[in-house]
C-alpha cells in the first residue's frame, strides 16, 4: 500500500526556506492529518499553514510572495490549476461565457456558395477545469479550429513575479516541441485584461489515479505488465531527456503530474516552476534547436528555498542546494518505483517530518524476499534512487540507455536469476544470428541427453 496517504499531503508541491528548521516545518503540517488542515495553493505550489494543535505548536512560514487563498485540498490530484483532466471527471461549468479578445475569421459558405462571416467569440467557454491563487484554467471550444482546448488565465496581471513565472511557463512549454509535453497554440490578454495561454486539451487519467486502480483491479494489472508499465515511464523519461538536453529542469515530477491516455499516450504536465540549467549532450535535434533562456523572467527565488513536491524530491534538493539534471532522475526513480511496485518507497511515512528525512537517509530496496518485480528492474531502481549523486545515473540519456538494456532482455548480470536471463538472452541472440549452427548444436545437445537417460536406465534395469 501506499503511505496512507503520506502522498495525500506529501503529493502537495511545496515552497520553503531551507534554513528553516526541518523538524519545525514538519510539525506544522502532519502528513496522516492534512485532510483536516488548510493549505495555501499558489498555482499548484502548496506551503503547508500552521494549525494550532496545542502549546506545542510551531509556526513556519512559507517564502512566496503575494496575496493568496486559503483552501482546503482537494481529495483527488490537483496540478493547481487544471491543466489535467482526470478520466471521468467532468469540468464545472462556469456562470457564462468569458470573452478572451479573439473574434472568429473563418466564415461559413451558404447554400448558394456564398461566404457568410461569423464574427463571434473564438473561444467559447465551457466550464471551469481547476483554479487556484495564481490563475485558473478552463475548458473552451475554438470555433475556428472545431476542437477542445485549454485556457490557463493569470489572476493577477499587475503582480511582477507571478506575470515573471507565468511568462516563463509559456516561454518553456511552447518551446519544448515533443509528443510527451503539452504543446501551447497562442497566447493573449482577455477583455478584462488578464493574460492567457491556450495549450492542448489533455484527456487522460494521471499516473497517480491508474497507480491507485492498479493496486485493486487484477485484470487492470495483467493488461498493464512490468514491460507495459516500463514502456510507460520510458515516454516519461524521454520527454526528461529532451527537456535536459535544452537545459530545462522540471523540478516538480511525480505522478499527479503525468497523463496517460486511454490508448497509453503520455504527456508530462505543470512546468510551472521549471528553470534552467546547463544543458546535457543533445542529439541532433535539440542540438540544432539550442538550449531555452529564460534569463529575463527567471522566478526570483530566496537563497536556500525549497520548490518542489516531498515524496519524489532529491536529496540535495530537500536540502535547498543547487539542482541539476540528476535531481529530476531521482524523482523519475521514485515514481518508476512506484509504478513498478505499486507502493512509495517511502512507505509507512506518516509526516513530513519522516518523509524529508526519509529522502535523506532511507535507502531503496528493490530486492529480496516477496519482492515480484523482475529483478532487473530491481538493481535499475536501486541505482536511480542512490541518496549520493555520483552513484546514480548521470545523464536521463543514460538512464534511458540501461532502461532499454534491461527492456530488451540484455541486463547486467547481478545476481544468480539476472544471470539466468543473460544467460537465455545471449542463448537467443545466437540462436537469431546463427540458426543453422544452433538447430544443430541444440539436436547434438538432445542426441547426447537421450544416450545418456538410455544408458542410465539399462544400467538400472541390470
Amino acid at each position: 500500500m501506499r503511505p496512507s496517504r503520506c502522498r495525500r499531503s506529501a503529493s502537495l508541491a511545496v515552497s520553503f526556506s531551507a534554513s528553516q528548521h526541518l523538524g519545525a516545518f514538519a510539525s506544522s503540517a502532519t502528513v496522516s492529518r492534512l485532510d483536516r488542515e488548510k493549505a495555501i495553493d499558489i498555482d499548484g505550489v502548496f506551503i503547508s499553514t500552521p494549525v494550532q494543535r496545542g502549546a506545542d505548536s510551531r509556526q513556519t512560514a512559507g517564502c512566496v510572495a503575494g496575496t493568496v487563498d486559503l483552501k482546503e485540498p482537494r481529495a483527488e490530484p490537483d496540478d493547481g490549476l487544471g491543466r489535467t483532466q482526470v478520466s471521468g471527471e467532468n469540468p464545472v461549468v462556469g456562470g457564462g461565457p468569458s470573452r478572451l479578445g479573439r473574434t472568429t475569421v473563418l466564415p461559413a459558405v451558404d447554400s448558394n456558395g456564398s461566404l457568410v462571416s461569423l464574427a463571434r467569440d473564438r473561444f467559447e467557454v465551457r466550464g471551469t477545469l481547476g483554479a487556484g491563487a495564481m490563475g485558473e484554467v478552463t475548458l473552451a471550444q475554438d470555433r475556428d479550429m472545431g476542437r477542445s482546448i485549454a485556457v490557463k488565465h493569470l489572476t493577477a496581471s499587475n503582480n511582477p513575479d507571478w506575470v515573471r513565472r507565468f511568462i516563463g511557463e509559456i516561454r518553456t512549454v511552447a518551446q519544448l516541441e515533443h509528443p510527451n509535453i503539452v504543446p501551447v497554440y497562442d497566447v493573449g490578454l482577455d477583455a478584462t485584461g488578464r493574460f492567457f495561454f491556450v495549450m492542448k486539451h489533455v484527456e487522460g487519467q494521471t499516473l497517480e489515479a491508474l497507480i491507485s486502480r492498479l493496486q485493486t483491479d487484477a485484470a487492470l494489472r495483467s493488461r498493464w505488465s512490468y514491460s507495459a508499465r516500463a514502456r510507460l515511464f520510458l515516454s516519461v523519461l524521454n520527454a526528461v531527456m529532451y527537456a535536459h538536453q535544452r537545459g530545462v529542469l522540471h523540478r516538480d515530477l511525480k505522478p499527479a503530474n503525468i497523463i496517460v491516455g486511454a490508448f497509453g499516450e503520455v504527456t508530462v504536465m505543470d512546468w510551472g516552476v521549471a528553470t534552467t540549467i546547463a544543458p546535457c549532450a543533445a542529439d541532433e535535434r535539440a542540438a540544432a534547436q539550442g538550449p531555452i533562456d529564460l534569463a529575463d523572467v527567471a522566478p526570483v527565488e530566496a537563497p536556500g528555498q525549497v520548490v518542489g513536491t516531498p515524496l519524489y524530491m532529491s536529496p540535495e534538493q530537500a536540502r535547498g542546494e543547487a539542482l541539476d539534471h540528476r535531481s529530476d532522475l531521482y524523482a523519475l526513480g521514485a515514481i518508476f518505483y512506484e509504478l513498478m511496485f505499486l507502493e512509495h518507497y517511502l512507505v509507512g511515512c506518516h509526516s513530513l517530518h519522516e518523509v524529508l528525512e526519509g529522502v535523506q537517509k532511507h535507502e531503496a530496496v528493490a530486492q529480496g524476499p516477496g519482492r515480484t518485480v523482475p529483478p532487473e528492474y530491481g538493481w535499475f531502481l536501486e541505482r536511480c534512487l542512490k541518496k549520493r549523486l555520483t552513484e546514480r545515473f548521470q545523464t536521463a540519456n543514460q538512464m534511458r540507455d540501461e532502461l532499454e538494456r534491461v527492456m530488451a532482455g540484455k541486463c547486467r548480470v547481478q545476481c544468480q536469476r539476472t544471470a539466468i536471463k543473460r544467460v537465455v538472452y545471449e542463448m537467443m541472440a545466437f540462436t537469431d544470428r546463427h540458426p543453422t549452427l544452433a538447430i544443430v548444436g541444440t539436436t547434438g545437445i538432445a542426441c547426447v541427453a537421450l544416450g545418456l537417460l538410455v544408458n542410465a536406465l539399462l544400467k538400472w534395469l541390470g
